[in-house]
């Protein structure tokens, strides 16, 4: 009888660090910009 033995190491993204910028509209003064997206599934 043959047995075979398997590891498999997986791991899911991270995600982003998101952005900042600043916007030069005088009526919304202030920073803009995102948040980072979700990390990837598996």
């Amino acid at each position: 009888m043959i047995v075979d033995d398997v590891q498999i190491r997986v791991k899911a993204g991270d995600g982003g660090d998101g952005a900042v910028a600043f916007n030069k509209n005088l009526m919304t003064l202030g920073p803009v910009g995102g948040n980072g997206g979700n990390g990837g599934s598996i």
